[in-house]
């Protein structure tokens, strides 16, 4: 297990909650990080913390001892069992009921088996969620890499490495203290650490304990996080890798790294926002709702801009509604790509030789599955599936993945299927065994080399992006203009 340690040798809590927010609050929560040293029964907030080997992740007794005394619940306290360990995933939940208040009937409640006034039991109820928000470094999921599942704090740490350097918001970006990127991502070279010699590699994915590898051999294997490390004297692609991507593929990405005079690069200022700002009243619109999130100007209207969804990757203007997708963040400013405005419904003419070739396909999903044809909220315009838009945006490497991954599957039914493998008329033709083994390991060279060439393309993008001028204020006249003209073409 792994723990964090400050400069003093002290032992390191984590935490990660959420901030109260007022009655009737609509919008999203704000989560609150921080890094809190142990000594003698107090806590003192610390700015880095190291990471260190041990098991010392929770709080302390003499704090939790005194937080309950606070208000008078020694009784409460005479229960907990030696070496408090408040962690709702291990301590506090279960069937037990050990410590955990419940409610039994609508005027009735009890702690500890024993009845108590209404008051009590939800003043215990706040202090339970306040303690349990210290023991983030062991939550199983939470912290978002690219091209993965959500991994877990001890995952990031075993991946950071033992005497990484890290801040409350680096480790939840799995980065280590003035890092822009994660140790490990999707496409990485690597060396793995095995009995013997170490053996070089490419990340072709993180999952939640360990890290799949395609080795150079031409195997592939999962391995420990601690086992893995990058090689850091080779860039993130291969170039010899990256020229075995398919023409029409490598069509894509050229396309859009032609298209720089879209590229928007601003200054970003914490504010208190709502979106939409100014909701349809005839559909009941939900408003959102955010404090202190980072946003720039709109280069159309001038309005405010942010990313008002925890889970997306584009910046919206809570006016007029335009997107732009992230390209760069820091903590000073941003760089979108911005896509077409809203404006008359219009639809697409031109189309491509394939379905479903944009990598920001969002149409509706019904009950018989994704539509082929709909409004797109990018191109903001009429779309059929196979058509080709101005905005086209590559797939990231865990979609391509993703879609090889269901053609394998599906091709797999063929294997066994009685009317492929009974036919006699032309036998040449079944779909065997041998020929899905063979089809598996083309797909898995595929997504390799999709991933290495979408890092190539995102690292050339970013190189754009900093090229871009920097617009620290809301754009005059004449250049919003300038953007409006240029981001009101019809595909």
């Amino acid at each position: 297990m792994f723990m964090l340690k400050d400069d003093k040798g002290r032992s390191v809590v984590f935490k990660y909650g959420w901030l109260p927010r007022s009655p009737g609050f609509t919008g999203h929560n704000i989560r609150e990080s921080g890094f809190y040293a142990k000594e003698n029964g107090t806590l003192e907030q610390v700015q880095r913390a190291v990471v260190a080997i041990g098991k010392d992740v929770f709080l302390d007794k003499p704090y939790v001892a005194d937080r309950l005394k606070q208000d008078c619940f020694d009784v409460a306290f005479e229960m907990l069992p030696s070496g408090v360990k408040v962690n709702t995933r291990i301590e506090w939940g279960g069937s037990s009921g050990f410590f955990q208040p419940r409610r039994q009937g609508s005027n009735r409640h009890f702690i500890e088996n024993k009845e108590v006034p209404e008051a009590d039991y939800d003043r215990l109820n706040e202090i339970v969620s306040e303690l349990c928000t210290f023991g983030e470094l062991l939550a199983d999921y939470g912290v978002q890499v690219r091209g993965s599942k959500s991994l877990g704090v001890q995952t990031v740490l075993e991946m950071l490495g033992e005497g990484a350097v890290v801040t409350p918001d680096s480790i939840m970006k799995a980065c280590a203290e003035g890092e822009d990127r994660p140790r490990l991502l999707p496409g990485d070279p690597v060396k793995v650490k095995l009995t013997g010699e170490d053996v070089t590699g490419v990340v072709a994915g993180l999952n939640k304990n360990k890290v799949s590898v395609l080795r150079q051999d031409g195997k592939k294997g999962s391995y420990a996080y601690s086992s893995v490390c990058r090689d850091k004297d080779a860039v993130t692609f291969s170039n010899e890798v990256v020229n075995e991507l398919e023409p029409t593929l490598k069509a894509g990405f050229d396309y859009v790294l032609g298209q720089d005079d879209r590229l928007y690069r601003a200054k970003l200022e914490k504010r208190n926002l709502s979106y939409p700002m100014f909701p349809d009243s005839s559909i009941n619109e939900r408003v959102i709702e955010v404090m202190d999130t980072p946003s720039c100007f709109c280069p159309v209207c001038g309005w405010a801009m942010a990313n008002f969804h925890d889970w997306g990757s584009d910046f919206e203007c809570c006016f007029c509604r335009i997107k732009g997708h992230i390209v760069k963040q820091t903590d000073d400013e941003v760089t979108l790509l911005m896509f077409r405005m809203p404006a008359k419904n219009r639809f697409a003419i031109k189309e491509a030789r394939c379905c479903s070739n944009c990598g920001l396909f969002a149409f509706e999903v019904g009950r018989q599955g994704k539509r082929s044809t709909g409004y797109c909220p990018y191109a903001n315009q009429c779309l059929q599936g196979f058509n080709v838009c101005d905005y086209w945006f590559p797939r990231d490497a865990k979609t391509y993945g993703s879609n090889l991954r269901q053609h394998v599957t599906n091709l797999g039914y063929g294997v066994s299927d009685r009317r492929n493998t009974d036919r006699n008329d032309i036998r040449d033709t079944i779909y065997r065994k041998d020929d899905h083994e063979a089809e598996k390991a083309r797909a898995d060279r595929a997504k390799l080399v999709y991933g290495q060439a979408y890092e190539k393309f995102i690292d050339d993008l970013s190189s754009l992006a900093d090229g871009s001028p920097l617009h620290e204020d809301a754009l005059t006249e004449e250049q919003s203009k300038a953007w409006k003209e240029r981001l009101d073409d019809g595909c």
